[in-house]
């Protein structure tokens, strides 16, 4: 983490401005493993797919069963007092009826396959969700984000992560920001993460222990980056396990305060490219069809 502490002192009504620049090198990474990956994108050789994924209940055996500990076991997650409600919630009557809805397009022998469900969760997402470049600052549940079919970036997270604690699937928050290729500019951007087991069989194959044989992937919806990282996207921040959401809060706002004598302060902040991005590691276009099981 690099944090930028700035002390001083600002008179009443009056401003600071703090500017920073940074080079940043960004490389893209799947996990993901598919022909239909871009040649040169690293990772998918030792990717998941519908073939070498594990069970839902190969994932308590993951990890110590860190990951389903701290995310997969808890239905509910992030309280919001804006919304008076739990934006992740896998125990939402529409959110439970979906993920049904869901399993009911795979095949009898994917009913407990990790990868089917999450993939046809987000393949659902990406036809259903309309984008809402618009949105509140203060998002809606995943719940209202299927039942409006609308949602920006965070709240179609909310939707697909809710679908996966129905199945016990561990899912985090990622922050950051996201380049906008064609004009340049960085916005604020929220997405998913995820962890998926790989098979026993796969496992032992490939002389993994049973233990570490998982992948921890990015999911991002609302731009249609299934287990794919992109250098467009800069993270800032990944969740770390709080049930009470105040690191997730702290997430949000971005900047910390403190003010000697009491007072208030407002803030602002912008992100723009200095120069031009340097793409001479080439190019690729992000295109992913439904996947069909």
């Amino acid at each position: 983490t690099r944090c930028i502490i700035w002390e001083g002192t600002v008179s009443d009504g009056g401003t600071y401005t703090l500017v920073a620049e940074v080079e940043v090198e960004g490389k893209s990474w799947s996990w993901w493993q598919d022909s239909s990956v871009y040649s040169d994108i690293a990772g998918k050789t030792w990717g998941v797919n519908v073939d070498n994924s594990g069970t839902f209940s190969d994932i308590q055996s993951r990890a110590g069963g860190t990951y389903w500990n701290d995310y997969g076991k808890n239905s509910q997650w992030y309280f919001s007092s804006h919304r008076n409600e739990y934006l992740i919630n896998g125990d939402d009557p529409l959110i439970q009826l979906t993920a049904l809805d869901i399993s009911a397009t795979l095949p009898g022998e994917l009913s407990d396959n990790a990868y089917a469900f999450a993939r046809a969760a987000f393949d659902f997402l990406v036809e259903k969700i309309t984008y809402n470049p618009n949105a509140d600052i203060n998002p809606i549940s995943g719940s209202e984000c299927i039942e409006t079919s609308t949602g920006d970036c965070d709240e179609v997270s909310n939707a697909w992560m809710s679908l996966m604690r129905v199945k016990e699937i561990p899912t985090w928050y990622e922050f950051g920001i996201l380049l906008n290729p064609y004009n340049e500019k960085w916005e604020g951007h929220a997405w998913a993460n995820v962890m998926l087991p790989l098979s026993e069989g796969w496992c032992a194959d490939k002389g993994i222990t049973v233990d570490s044989c998982y992948i921890l992937g990015e999911v991002d919806v609302v731009n249609n980056k299934w287990l794919l990282h992109t250098p467009t996207a800069v993270t800032d921040w990944i969740e770390v396990a709080d049930p009470t959401g105040d690191l997730i809060d702290s997430a949000y706002r971005g900047w910390a305060f403190s003010i000697s004598n009491g007072g208030r302060a407002m803030y602002s902040s912008a992100i723009d490219t200095v120069g031009s991005p340097d793409y001479s590691g080439g190019k690729y276009i992000v295109t992913v069809d439904p996947e069909s099981f």
